[in-house]
């Protein structure tokens, strides 16, 4: 759905890939095989994006989380108190989070599931019914803290959209309302998920990408209930296709799937996965796709989504996760414009070698400087841009939101004087994450990524006229 603000629409959307999934665990992969899931979120331009690791903990969010809006306490929010005591919340969770709600567009857990999650656009969608429902990113973020395993994820999600429904306001600014499509992944699988009110679809996949548009027809290999009665009706009402049943015909808005222009970007994604000798480089270049052309432009047509006079949305934060056979490594941005952004590598493995505070199984800091006494600058050389006070998160994410407008602005000159070594960077990086993880030493190797990030961001900050950290 859409909503128009004087002459502006507004509009959330993303991309989601996952390439070769289980390849490690089938044994057909070569040596140099690499599982890689990735994702771009694309949203309001003013709306930050914050980078948490910790326990579900939503007391801790309620009690630090300074940027609420009425419209999720009020709305979504009453419906996610009213599912979380009902869930464990047994694992730690890398949460990529708009700072205004609990959860998350993407993440990682300690088990090494990863989600990522796009708005689509179903004919159920009723704005009346659905204000005390649970968002998308909220149903993400319930799964990475409770599901040791892709398959398990799925089982709670899909549990989850039948018995509670999902909805409300998922619009920084203005309203947006709509269903949601997962793509979820770990060591050994991938799955689709989609979703349209209280009925679902899933299946699995080893290479491919979702939009905001639905892309599963005929081929899905469980769903709810009705859905499964619909399919094997004769008749098959709104998701006939000659006499197969599409659960993306049945439910999806024609008029929004054109305005969104998913079904654009999806190809595009899956043009580029095809590649044969498609790399975690092969990953960053996805997400900075500007189809094909060199220089970013505005409007929904590209990956790498920039705002324009009319369409306010853009990638404001970007995600890859690299599934090696020594585990996975989360690379980040941790800023909006992967184009100009520094993907920086991260792991829980890392996570308690990290010399910030720390957490004990309930959640509780219990070692090193507490957030608020560490300086960024400290904070980025032990930790890098991920975060384990909401607080501290939130003012990192908008400090980095104005320094990569300033340098997106100035593309011509950023090409010239920080790209090459941007590219020369990330790539040392994957080398020091490769000789890390085969002498078991990948903390180190994440350190040696640190600070090399952190001389980095040194170099951003005088191109954008910004103070030294």
């Amino acid at each position: 759905m859409t909503k128009q603000s004087g002459r502006a629409m507004l509009f959330t959307m993303c991309d989601t890939f996952v390439k070769n999934a289980g390849i490690q665990a089938s044994g057909k992969g070569h040596t140099n095989s690499t599982a890689l899931f990735g994702k771009n979120s694309d949203r309001h331009p003013d709306e930050p994006q914050m980078l948490f690791v910790g326990n579900a903990d939503l007391n801790k969010w309620e009690g630090e989380c300074e940027q609420t809006l009425d419209k999720y306490t009020e709305g979504p929010l009453i419906a996610l108190r009213r599912v979380y005591d009902q869930l464990s919340h047994p694992y730690q969770a890398l949460i990529s989070r708009p700072i205004w709600m609990w959860g998350g567009e993407m993440g990682l857990n300690e088990r090494g599931v990863a989600i990522g999650n796009e708005a689509v656009f179903s004919r159920w969608i009723k704005k009346q019914d659905r204000n005390k429902k649970l968002l998308g990113m909220d149903l993400l973020r319930l799964a990475l803290h409770n599901a040791a395993t892709a398959r398990e994820a799925v089982d709670i999600l899909s549990r989850l959209i039948e018995g509670e429904g999902q909805g409300g306001n998922g619009a920084y600014k203005g309203s947006l309302y709509y269903d949601n499509s997962f793509l979820i992944a770990d060591q050994r699988q991938a799955f689709i998920l989609e979703t349209a009110d209280h009925h679902w679809a899933v299946k699995s996949v080893t290479t491919d990408a979702i939009s905001n548009s639905y892309s599963i027809k005929d081929d899905f290999e469980a769903s709810d209930q009705l859905t499964s009665q619909a399919a094997f009706c004769p008749n098959g009402g709104g998701g006939v296709q000659g006499s197969r049943f599409s659960f993306a015909l049945h439910n999806e808005s024609k008029l929004h799937r054109i305005a969104a222009r998913g079904r654009v970007r999806r190809a595009r994604a899956r043009q580029l996965l095809d590649a044969q000798d498609f790399s975690l480089s092969s990953a960053f270049s996805l997400l900075r796709d500007h189809g094909g052309s060199s220089r970013p432009h505005r409007g929904m047509k590209n990956l790498c989504m920039h705002s324009g006079r009319f369409i306010k949305s853009q990638t404001t934060a970007s995600m890859v996760i690299e599934y090696s056979e020594s585990g996975p490594v989360a690379w980040l941005t941790g800023a909006p414009h992967p184009c100009v952004a520094l993907f920086q590598p991260w792991s829980f493995a890392a996570l308690s070698h990290s010399e910030g505070p720390s957490l004990d199984s309930a959640g509780i800091e219990v070692a090193g400087k507490s957030a608020a006494s560490e300086s960024f600058g400290e904070h980025l050389l032990s930790t890098g841009p991920v975060f384990q006070d909401y607080r501290a998160g939130e003012e990192y994410a908008l400090q980095m939101r104005e320094i990569n407008r300033k340098i997106s602005r100035n593309y011509p000159h950023f090409e010239k004087e920080l790209k090459p070594e941007r590219d020369r960077l990330e790539t040392a990086c994957s080398q020091f994450i490769q000789k890390g993880a085969a002498k078991q030493d990948l903390p180190g190797a994440i350190q040696d990524c640190r600070r090399a990030a952190f001389e980095y961001l040194q170099q951003m900050l005088e191109f954008s006229g910004e103070p030294a950290i």
